[in-house]
């Protein structure tokens, strides 16, 4: 026997090795890992997302036929700085631009816009109004003293609903220069086709006439070109502002789908269990051999006598990969088989333990299955029930009604053997220390080229790793998406192994899509 030493992180393979094991597998030119997760993390996460984005594009329906339709209205002035000057004196571009900016303000101002509010009788439109006025009259009440009588008379009131007015003409409108030009733009938006187009030129009118009041202009007398002109009066617009229905329902799907997507990318990253070959490789270090899909038992009966198919009912699990050979798990279990078989040396025996970290995470299951598919290969296989707490393959035998007195129940040529070390209630075999199972296992390696032992879960049960001592590999089987990779590893590293034990991990229970092979699920 090799010395002894407790498993540390350091033990646990490179990414070297995993590459190496990668070259040996078909389905090695597979697409690259990148895309491949891309593409299980939408398998994965389809439903949610699809449903984020469902949700999106019916609050982004709600949202479009509720809002009250919006309509523009714009118009065109040309505003030029015409003084008389010197003929040696030239204009500045900035003086003009400064200009510019003025007359843009002056617009703005409430000297142009309270005008305008009052001749078009804005503060009594609901759309300008909104309540302001009562807000600015509340407010007033209350930093007078709260009496509610000073400052709130009718002239009051409607100096009010005037400021009001003219703060949302403020924020409904816009006036902006077109590039380095002298053209400026008034647009309004309103909740109508015609009142737009009535206050832009409303506002533009107000301009033009109070520049000529305030003497700014040069008189016609002087000079016949007007510096301040309307160009392009504002018409009534024909549709509604805004994105259509098509682009409003585009975009909130696209968002919900983005929302979900990201929101799903987080769940995983925080998710720390084990989905995925890329999954186990990354976060634990060691080889991920299969993700096998869950094996549902077929119709129940009772096999004839005569072979190790005997020990088990026909259409349970542990015959799958006799009775259902071209399904996806009979196909990822033979590429297991292949990767397995890497890890005989010069042609010894090679003793390789399931188990698991919990029980019930159907490591009997795979170790039966691959017995089976090992004996197909040519292989002499063994087959070891040394799960102590369960034995689930005794069980299931007894269940086929075979005889397990003998200590090795011989198989058919091309099927395996099999060794029930834990033997049934009372037997001889039940009273047997950890210590003398494991030298059973050693002796019972003679003539065999292939020992699979189903173990006992390791956390918890330290007979299990005794067993462990004598094992060449230990493939550790852990349900899909149910185990996180802190877990695994922390279960190693308690387990006894020689220096050149073999260690890789197998996830079962997978969803039953995608590629066949040990890197479809990557």
């Amino acid at each position: 026997m090799t010395s002894q030493r407790l498993l540390t992180r350091a033990d646990l393979p490179r990414p070297d090795r995993v590459t190496a094991l990668m070259a040996t597998l078909p389905g090695h030119g597979a697409p690259p890992s990148e895309l491949r997760a891309v593409l299980g993390f939408l398998r994965r996460n389809w439903r949610f997302i699809a449903g984020c984005g469902a949700a999106a594009l019916v609050l982004g329906l709600a949202a479009f036929l509720l809002m009250p339709a919006r309509y523009s209205a714009t118009t065109s002035l040309v505003v030029e700085n015409r003084r008389p000057r010197p003929v040696v004196e030239a204009t500045s571009p900035t003086e003009d631009l400064g200009y510019v900016e003025t007359q843009i303000l002056t617009i703005q101002s409430d000297l142009i816009l309270g005008a305008v509010v009052r001749d078009l009788r804005l503060a009594e439109d609901p759309y300008y109004d909104q309540g302001r006025s009562s807000m600015l009259g509340g407010l007033r009440s209350l930093l007078s003293g709260g009496s509610g009588t000073a400052g709130t008379g009718p002239e009051d009131m409607a100096r009010l609903r005037e400021q009001a007015a003219v703060e949302r003409l403020r924020t409904t409108s816009r006036v902006r220069r077109l590039g380095n030009s002298f053209v400026v733009d008034i647009g309004v938006t309103s909740d109508e086709a015609e009142k737009s187009a009535r206050i832009a030129n409303a506002i533009a009118a107000q301009f033009v006439e109070d520049q000529r009041r305030l003497g700014t202009l040069i008189t016609d007398r002087t000079n016949p070109a007007s510096t301040t002109r309307i160009i392009s009066p504002a018409a009534r617009p024909l549709k509604p502002t805004g994105p259509g229905g098509a682009v409003v329902l585009l975009v909130s799907a696209l968002l919900g789908l983005a929302g979900g997507s990201a929101f799903a990318a987080v769940c995983e990253t925080l998710d720390r269990r084990l989905r995925s070959a890329g999954d186990v490789e990354r976060r634990t270090g060691l080889p991920c051999l299969g993700v096998i899909p869950a094996v549902q038992p077929q119709a129940a009966g009772r096999p004839a006598p005569g072979s190790v198919d005997a020990l088990f009912p026909a259409g349970s699990p542990w015959r799958h990969a006799t009775e259902q050979p071209r399904s996806d798990a009979t196909e990822r279990m033979r590429l297991m088989r292949s990767a397995i078989e890497e890890w005989r040396r010069d042609g010894d025996a090679l003793v390789v333990g399931f188990a698991a970290p919990t029980a019930g995470q159907g490591h009997a299951v795979v170790a039966a299955n691959l017995a089976a598919l090992m004996a197909e290969a040519g292989c002499r296989t063994l087959l070891v029930d040394a799960d102590f707490q369960r034995s689930p393959l005794s069980r299931a035998a007894q269940t086929g009604g075979a005889d397990l007195q003998p200590p090795i129940r011989r198989g058919m040529p091309g099927e395996p053997d099999f060794l029930p070390l834990p033997g049934p209630a009372g037997g001889p075999a039940a009273a047997e220390t950890p210590r003398q199972r494991a030298g059973l296992i050693q002796r019972s390696a003679a003539g065999y080229d292939v020992i699979l032992v189903d173990l006992p879960c390791l956390s918890g049960f330290g007979d299990a790793r005794v067993l462990t001592e004598v094992l060449d590999a230990l493939v550790l089987v852990a349900d899909w998406g149910k185990v996180e990779s802190e877990e695994l590893v922390e279960t190693l590293r308690g387990v006894r192994q020689p220096d050149a034990k073999e260690l890789a991990v197998v996830l079962t229970g997978a969803p039953s899509h995608g590629g066949a092979g040990r890197r479809g699920a990557a």
